[in-house]
């Protein structure tokens, strides 16, 4: 019996050849045809090769079988450590992660979880299969656990380490909460030392480094305890520093004797000052009992408190007299009489103040204008300008009688801008600023500074009544430019004087006179214009201005201008104004092209 196949597979030519199949039966009949042999022999032959061919195929089924537990070996392997490292690394709830006592107490449920695990990928197999399993899963195994114990064991040592920390800072704690109590204070102290020897026992301390650990914690507490002593009570601290001061840190002893010998000196001069106090000594009896004193250290401390107590005595007496002094003013204001004032006010007040009072209340109901003193004007002036929160705080009442009204009110709103408004309090000491400026290049008095701030805040004054606007920097600076006009002629019974502008008293200004060159180049072109506006020449404007020189010295421009083009009307005046200001911008313009062409600047491009 055979099967056919192409000759090719065989000869390489495309024919069809038998092969016979060589099993035993066959064999069994092609012996036994072609040879004729005993059959019986043959047959066992037969079986022999039937009995080999039967443990191929079952060592094959076996090893098929092997394979595929090996497969799913490898797989459960990797199942089993994945749950492994989700139970002890998972980032969130990983054993790994747990800290202190905790690990120490999670060690063994986590043990249970590992078995568990493994328990439920290996429930359904045969026991051969198990051990199997657990045969290659135990060196990784265990490797885990052993990690886990040393986890555990590390995290307990930490957390006994934390817990003496813990109880050496508690103990710290109460003694300084007991430093009243030297039996508590000491037993806190003895509890802190044998937390520290116990920690140094989890840690490993030799010792030397056990000891040295014990002086420094021991140290510590007690400077704790003598801080706390040094302020509530300096005599204890010197008690308890000469007690323990061989447990204290040696820097720290130095320190502390310094400070304790310090505070028994300040001590004692406080008492020193007290008694001197109780004595009843004046300021000068008081420092010839200093003096008298041996040690230097205790004279210069006790000096030093008896001037304090000598300052604070005149700032009550200067605040009990500054408080009745405005009190005794506001009355002599209101009633120009001073036969109301209390009895204190006349004991705290001296005389001088108490006749400054009558004075001015005399002055008043006499109708008699109060005059500026140009001193105080301009020493309030400089305090203004200088310290403003020494100038909010002062007494102006008492400066009343050396102010005129208007003075006096000025400086009062002034006062009230520096308490309550910045902006304001800063733009109405813009012209005083300049003022001072000026001051010094023309090396002015203090009389003529003062009179020129004046000048120039009334001028700023009428300047924006008038215009209804906020006078600008450089409506200052033209104003007090209009002040600063020199050689001004005021004619007299035998010869003529010479003033500034700012210097004129009312009675002098219809006696000045002038020249037309002298008056500010921006004033007399703002006139014009305004002139020009209103359809008169500037020669109308320079007779005007030389009949009328009086009045230009008290009338800024805006008003001249009015008084000039009979203009009672605000906004018409403020019309013309602004009309002229567009005449001088064309004007200037004008001339700007004229200069340019003239000078080859402005040419066709």
């Amino acid at each position: 019996m055979g099967i056919k196949v192409p000759a090719a597979i065989e000869s390489g030519v495309g024919q069809v050849k038998t092969i016979p199949l060589n099993t035993p039966a066959q064999r069994l009949q092609t012996d036994s045809g072609m040879f004729g042999g005993d059959k019986a022999q043959a047959m066992i032959e037969a079986g022999r090769d039937l009995g080999r061919t039967a443990d191929l195929l079952h060592k094959r089924a076996m090893d098929m079988k092997k394979e595929d537990q090996d497969a799913e070996l490898e797989k459960a392997e990797l199942q089993y450590f994945d749950e492994v490292r989700k139970l002890l690394q998972d980032p969130e709830k990983g054993y790994f992660t747990i800290k202190g006592k905790a690990a120490f107490d999670a060690h063994d449920t986590t043990v249970s979880n590992l078995k568990k695990a493994a328990d439920q990928i290996t429930s359904k197999w045969p026991e051969g299969m198990r051990q199997r399993f657990n045969e290659k899963v135990s060196a990784r195994r265990n490797t885990a656990l052993d990690q886990m114990a040393r986890h555990a064991a590390s995290e307990r040592n930490q957390h006994f380490i934390d817990l003496r920390k813990a109880q050496v800072e508690k103990a710290s704690e109460d003694a300084l909460a007991n430093w009243t109590d030297h039996q508590a204070l000491d037993a806190a102290i003895d509890r802190g030392l044998e937390a520290v020897h116990e920690l140094g026992k989890l840690q490993g301390w030799s010792k030397e480094v056990t000891d040295q650990a014990k002086f420094n914690i021991q140290s510590a507490m007690h400077i704790k305890v003598l801080d706390r002593m040094m302020v509530e009570s300096p005599s204890m601290a010197k008690a308890y520093f000469a007690k323990n001061k061989e447990e204290i840190d040696p820097e720290q002893q130095v320190k502390y004797q310094d400070q304790i010998n310090t505070q028994a000196i300040l001590q004692q001069a406080q008492s020193i000052s007290d008694q001197l106090g109780r004595m009843g000594l004046d300021y000068g009896q008081q420092l010839q009992e200093v003096q008298k004193l041996r040690d230097p250290d205790l004279r210069k401390e006790v000096l030093t408190l008896v001037d304090a107590n000598q300052k604070r005595i005149k700032a009550v007496r200067q605040d009990r007299h500054d408080r009745l002094s405005n009190e005794a003013w506001n009355i002599v204001e209101k009633e120009l009489s001073t036969k109301n004032l209390s009895p204190e006010m006349r004991t705290v007040l001296d005389g001088d103040e108490i006749e400054k009072m009558d004075k001015y209340a005399s002055d008043k109901l006499g109708g008699k204008p109060i005059q500026t003193n140009w001193e105080t004007y301009y020493a309030l002036s400089t305090m203004a300008t200088d310290n403003k929160e020494a100038f909010a705080k002062l007494n102006l009442m008492t400066m009343r009688p050396e102010l005129s009204d208007a003075d006096f009110k000025q400086f009062v709103n002034l006062q009230q801008s520096a308490k309550t408004n910045d902006a304001e309090y800063t733009k109405v000491m813009t012209p005083n600023q300049m003022v001072n400026s000026v001051a010094i290049q023309m090396d002015l008095s203090k009389k003529k500074t003062a009179q020129l701030q004046q000048a120039l805040q009334n001028e700023v004054y009428a300047f924006e009544t008038a215009t209804g606007k906020k006078a600008t920097p450089k409506d200052v600076q033209d104003l007090l430019d209009n002040r600063l006009l020199t050689e001004v002629r005021v004619g007299g019974m035998l010869w003529d004087s010479e003033k500034h502008a700012f210097e004129l008293e009312d009675a002098e200004r219809s006696k000045v006179s002038i020249k037309l060159d002298q008056i500010g180049t921006g004033q007399r072109r703002r006139l014009h214009a305004v002139a020009l506006a209103a359809g008169l020449s500037n020669e109308d404007v320079d007779k005007d201005l030389l009949e009328h020189l009086g009045g230009a010295f008290t009338l800024n421009d805006h008003e001249y201008a009015a008084q000039l083009l009979g203009l009672s009307d605000k906004a018409e005046l403020l019309g013309a104004i602004e009309k002229a200001d567009g005449l001088l911008q064309k004007q200037e313009y004008e001339n700007t092209v004229k200069e340019m062409e003239a000078t080859g600047e402005l040419g066709v491009r």
